[in-house]
């Protein structure tokens, strides 16, 4: 009986600490998003402002670029997030089968009852608008930097 207080006091510990864990994650995942809708409006909107940028072709184009990369690195964080989240979310769901009544099962149980697996309407159109919006910068990049590569020699239509 000791031996299986003890393991529900473990539990109990771990369950409290992986929740909180995957709070801080659901946090770091909604900066990523404000981030990724802010950082490429800063820096497009500060490139415009510097002469020195407008003026230099090269400067352009390697400015253009970095909102590109930005926006591919967070959404990649935030899928390995979203993943970890889940990871402990199943982890969690053992937990509560193993210790919890059928009528006292808790969140994760309760959760996928409600929810199912199909992704939020909000997920969904962030999804769509932060795709076309990364789709947009990779067309405006382009449109600004493949002039810019055949100036200095590159074959550009080779490459295509």
């Amino acid at each position: 009986m000791a031996d299986r207080e003890q393991a529900a006091q473990f539990h109990s510990a771990e369950y409290s600490s992986l929740r909180e864990e995957i709070l801080l994650n659901i946090q770091d995942m909604q900066r990523m998003r404000n981030a990724a809708f802010a950082v490429p409006t800063l820096v497009y909107g500060s490139a415009l402002n510097l002469e020195a940028i407008r003026e230099s072709t090269l400067g352009l184009a390697f400015v253009l670029w970095v909102p590109v990369v930005f926006l591919f690195v967070a959404q990649s964080m935030r899928n390995a997030s979203s993943k970890q989240i889940k990871r402990i979310a199943a982890y969690l769901k053992e937990i509560e089968q193993c210790f919890a009544s059928p009528e006292l099962q808790g969140w994760e149980h309760r959760h996928a009852t409600l929810k199912g697996n199909a992704p939020s309407a909000f997920r969904l159109v962030e999804n769509i608008v932060g795709g076309a919006l990364l789709l947009a910068m990779i067309l405006i990049a382009l449109y600004f930097t493949l002039p810019l590569l055949t100036q200095y020699g590159v074959d550009v239509v080779g490459i295509l």
